[in-house]
């Protein structure tokens, strides 16, 4: 869930209490410092998803105010300001890992029907 979402973003404690209730769940809020943000996306050339025609900063402001809340409820937080990618996933992977469980492999195939279904699929 990011800012983007609007009034989506106020359904959010009571959503987290109804699955709380029915499984275990963790919320985890990722974020990094402002610098660490803006040279992100200089170096993307993206615009800032709230900044529409403004600034990335304002953007970013704005962004803050909105998940400031969503970051109380949070069980976890996680600074990515010094992570790249890899080490990213590398973190995240050894923070919630369950040692007791084997992992479950995942594999995604993107086709067009109009090729055939691809012999390896199940």
């Amino acid at each position: 869930m990011d800012a983007r979402e609007g009034g989506q973003l106020e359904k959010l404690p009571e959503i987290l209490r109804q699955l709380r209730a029915e499984n275990p769940a963790t919320l985890v809020f990722i974020e990094a410092t402002e610098d660490a943000l803006l040279r992100r996306f200089s170096e993307t050339r993206r615009p800032h998803p709230l900044g529409h025609d403004r600034p990335v900063m304002e953007g970013l402001r704005r962004e803050s105010v909105l998940m400031a809340s969503i970051r109380k409820l949070a069980d976890v937080v996680i600074d990515t300001t010094k992570f790249n990618v890899h080490e990213l996933r590398q973190f995240i992977t050894r923070r919630f890992q369950k040692t007791d469980h084997h992992p479950m492999m995942v594999s995604v195939v993107s086709f067009g029907y109009r090729y055939g279904i691809p012999a390896d699929a199940d």
